[in-house]
């Protein structure tokens, strides 16, 4: 193959990759290892290609290839290095990237070392937990290879990427870096579309559309613009206009890859029928790991929550994700992930699962929102499972300081419910605390009172009864006809166990006020004054 074909190739499948092309860029690569087997470079960017996709095995097999078929040049060395840094053997990867450095010749070693800080950021996008350390490697080696070889916009663009890693709170200094980027290159759109991103996970999404308008007027047929602008139009809650960015992206790059981020945008904009649909349809012609979790996701955000075959496919998807996705990666559920599957074994009938996963899914205190750990105590209470409940609401309480109205209530019910009348009724005194108007606390407080002195001996439940009956309204009595009612029956049950006649002759008189209809009541009521006047 004549240089000047290989070279066109290579430029090809860097236009390719660069517009994520993934499959096209694959199928050029290949064809010019085939006619060229030595050549070093088409080994290299193969390998990216399975990186940028998370196929390590296939890029771990490409660049040992190149090693043993263009062993002049040791880039693919820095790609073996990479994917044992992926897997967590970072001495190893230190040893082959030190190694690419020392078999060099001088004027390969700047990028070598961009190289390897590419795999450093790669690194740290896997591993977020440390991903400031990460960066700080990727900094290290990609400002050895600016010393070498400066106003390198590649070196530049990755600059800024370790940047975002390692300052994600102060976006000033990848904003820098990306301008200075763009300078040595105003022509590509790559750098402004990067700087869209960014604007976009800074929240400040008319800042991003700003950058996404210049690329777009640099070039219309740069496929990233439409996916990034579909992702802000997403968070900006325009979900129709969000699709309809991403069906762009779609048609100006028809690759497999490009459906599979079409299948996460159905999800995003909650499409969710549509995506599991797409997304079968996707993993029938090629498998994606990460896909398995989207459609897993959107089985659970449909919230079905009666449809028992759906939530068990809902969760046979989370299961190939754990197992085809994760495992391979030495990586389990993440929060949400797992707050989700949970929900799916929660409809599917397996309670005890779920509440497991449900309450490994806020281990992790520090970091989990207020909202998530509220879910989950609901889902304890709803399930009866009052020990837990109070458990995941001491947690809420150690986060968010103070109980409220509601948590106060469902504490009581808690309390109750296991026999813990005290601590139910100091529950629904404090809602009197915060507040004195809530008479409604009033009949709770009874309530628990008389569970706890079934025959109210101590008056307390009948006390805290009238409290409630005397702060309704007519209209409110009305509305509550019932429980009013109720609460009057019980008192009358309790009278009749203490022998108390007169007592329980008040409490039908009562019940007959609020139901004059009642004749069974009307009837108890006679039979008790005709008894009462003759012991008179």
């Amino acid at each position: 193959m004549a240089s000047s074909a290989i070279a066109q190739s290579l430029t090809d499948a860097q236009r390719q990759m660069r517009n994520e092309q993934f499959e096209d860029a694959e199928n050029t690569l290949k064809a010019l290892i085939a006619s060229k087997p030595s050549n070093h470079q088409a080994y290299y960017l193969l390998g990216l290609n399975h990186i940028s996709r998370s196929e390590y095995a296939n890029a771990l097999s490409v660049f040992e290839n190149g090693l043993t078929n263009a062993p002049k040049c040791l880039i693919n060395k820095v790609g073996v290095g990479a994917i044992k840094l992926f897997n967590g053997n970072e001495t190893s990867a230190t040893e082959d990237f030190t190694a690419a450095l020392n078999g060099s010749k001088k004027k390969l070693l700047a990028e070598i070392n961009r190289e390897i800080g590419r795999a450093y950021i790669t690194k740290g996008e896997l591993d977020a937990a440390n991903k400031i350390g990460w960066s700080k490697f990727a900094l290290k080696y990609l400002g050895m290879s600016k010393q070498l070889k400066p106003d390198n916009y590649e070196t530049e663009m990755l600059i800024g990427d370790a940047l975002m890693l390692s300052l994600e709170s102060d976006a000033s200094k990848p904003v820098e870096q990306y301008m200075a980027a763009s300078a040595l290159n105003p022509k590509d759109p790559v750098s402004l579309v990067k700087l869209a991103d960014l604007w976009r996970r800074a929240k400040s999404p008319e800042s991003a559309m700003a950058e996404l308008d210049k690329a777009t007027a640099l070039d219309p047929d740069y496929a990233p613009i439409y996916r990034i602008k579909g992702s802000v139009l997403s968070d900006m809650g325009k979900n129709e206009e969000a699709l309809q960015s991403f069906e762009k992206y779609l048609s100006l790059n028809p690759n497999l890859s490009a459906r599979r981020q079409y299948v996460s945008s159905l999800y995003l904009n909650k499409k969710y029928d549509q995506c599991i649909k797409e997304g079968k349809d996707v993993l029938s012609k090629k498998e994606f790991g990460s896909l398995y979790g989207v459609i897993g996701l959107a089985h659970a955000a449909s919230q079905k929550d009666s449809d028992m075959e759906y939530n068990l496919e809902g969760l046979k998807y989370f299961e190939l994700y754990e197992s085809k996705e994760l495992a391979p990666k030495n990586k389990t559920l993440n929060q949400f992930e797992m707050f989700q599957k949970a929900y799916l074994l929660q409809n599917s009938g397996q309670f005890a699962a779920a509440e497991g996963l449900y309450l490994e899914s806020i281990k992790d205190t520090a970091n989990t929102k207020v909202e998530i750990i509220n879910q989950v105590a609901n889902v304890m209470l709803n399930n009866q499972n009052y020990e837990k409940y109070l458990d995941v609401l001491k947690i809420k309480l150690a986060k968010n300081g103070k109980p409220s109205l509601s948590d106060l209530i469902s504490m009581g019910t808690a309390y109750s419910n296991l026999g813990d009348y005290d601590n139910a009724i100091s529950s629904y005194k404090n809602i009197l605390k915060m507040d004195s108007t809530n008479d409604g606390a009033y009949s709770l407080i009874a309530r628990s009172q008389l569970l706890k002195d079934t025959n109210d001996v101590s008056g307390l439940a009948q006390l805290n009864y009238n409290k409630w009956i005397k702060s309704l309204s007519p209209t409110d009595l009305l509305a509550k006809k019932d429980q009013v009612k109720y609460a009057y029956q019980v008192l009358a049950g309790a009278a009749q166990r203490r022998k108390d006649w007169p007592d329980m002759l008040k409490q039908f008189r009562g019940i007959v006020s609020i139901d004059p209809e009642d004749l069974s009541a009307v009837e108890t009521l006679k039979n008790l004054e005709k008894f009462l006047s003759r012991t008179r």
